[in-house]
């Protein structure tokens, strides 16, 4: 089964995702922050990153969150020294595709590099359906 990190600031949110991960036999770690993440990135092998696209520290929106993230494994040099690797498949979600103006913000993450969006509130099934193809595709 996949290893998956979660870059999720609704913890509520992310806490649902990652039993429904865990019922289906993934390994899940669940990241409030972009630091978290990237430090995780370079400790671990992930199969799998699932992040938000909008990351919310003490109240306020942060610009270290899911489009950060998915640059830094994407670019990360032979130097860098990440134990994840940069070909990992990365799923960039967002509830705020549904605001107005930010109606762009999964196709961007696609256009740095997120091999799938979910606009959020989704069904599992369709996180478990992408994890599985990417699973079949290495």
């Amino acid at each position: 089964m996949a290893s998956v990190l979660i870059l999720e600031d609704d913890f509520v949110f992310a806490g649902l995702v990652a039993n429904s991960l865990h019922n289906a036999g993934h390994d899940v770690d669940v990241v409030g922050e972009g630091q978290s993440a990237l430090a995780h990135v370079r400790q671990k092998c992930y199969d799998v990153l699932l992040v938000d696209m909008y990351i919310k520290v003490d109240g306020q929106y942060s610009s270290d969150g899911g489009l950060l993230l998915i640059t830094r494994v994407r670019t990360q040099r032979q130097s860098d020294r990440f134990a994840t690797p940069r070909h990992v498949q990365i799923i960039a979600m967002s509830g705020a595709i549904y605001q107005l103006g930010n109606q762009h913000i999964l196709s961007t993450a696609q256009s740095l590099g997120a091999d799938e969006v979910l606009g959020k509130p989704f069904a599992p099934n369709a996180l478990l359906r992408m994890i599985a193809e990417a699973e079949t595709d290495h």
